[in-house]
């Protein structure tokens, strides 16, 4: 079992089990009766998940949601929209334009990145950002220069998700995250060895939050 003399809280949702590690850093309210929760893929809409659409977003942000986890890919021309894994085009990549056009499920709006940045720009509440492209390096690269140039304030409400350790330097070049998630599903983790690694690399780098499929979210492994 890992040990690292902290509280632990765990949430499940979603099939995911969110690990929040509370420690001298990290606290929570004590007049807060309801955890929080991070909204994945914009969250659901009319039972739908994974839609990462305008109307699932802007219904999360309106019902007060803080946490708002949406998925991006590059476009063949090479934009940045929000996309699981290329679903409403058949998995494949096509052009921004292409996919704008394309409904997903044929009923709900796609988002280009600079639309989400002004939707969520309106609410009070943080981004975390989840990729499926194979370089972290170039994707950041591209996410974060976007954003600084066309809306440096929204940096702020940035919150990346980590694959793997290496993950933390190459994001942290971009840009000086204050949080950051660090997220498991990547990694095949067998060994005891492996969760308490997970541990000491989360205290060196006070990350806060770490999530992994509820079926390793054992009473032995947080």
């Amino acid at each position: 079992m890992v040990m690292m003399n902290r509280m632990m809280k765990k949430i499940i949702a979603l099939g995911m089990a969110i690990v929040v590690l509370m420690g001298n850093n990290v606290s929570v309210p004590a007049a807060a009766k309801k955890p929080k929760m991070i909204m994945h893929a914009a969250g659901g809409i009319n039972n739908k998940a994974y839609t990462n659409s305008k109307e699932a977003l802007i219904k999360s942000l309106k019902k007060g949601e803080k946490m708002i986890e949406l998925d991006f890919m590059y476009t063949k021309d090479n934009y940045i929209v929000c996309s699981h894994n290329w679903e409403s085009t058949k998995g494949k990549r096509v052009t921004k334009n292409k996919f704008l056009k394309t409904k997903i499920n044929k009923k709900y709006t796609p988002m280009s990145l600079d639309m989400v940045i002004r939707i969520i720009g309106k609410y009070d509440a943080k981004l975390v950002v989840d990729t499926k492209e194979p370089s972290i390096k170039k994707f950041y690269n591209r996410f974060m220069h976007q954003i600084t140039t066309t809306a440096p304030a929204f940096a702020k409400r940035v919150i990346p998700q980590l694959y793997f350790e290496e993950d933390y330097d190459t994001v942290q070049y971009y840009y000086h995250f204050k949080k950051m998630i660090y997220t498991l599903y990547k990694q095949k983790m067998t060994k005891d060895s492996q969760y308490k690694k997970v541990a000491k690399f989360c205290k060196k780098h006070d990350i806060g939050i770490v999530t992994m499929p509820d079926t390793r979210a054992t009473k032995k492994h947080i």
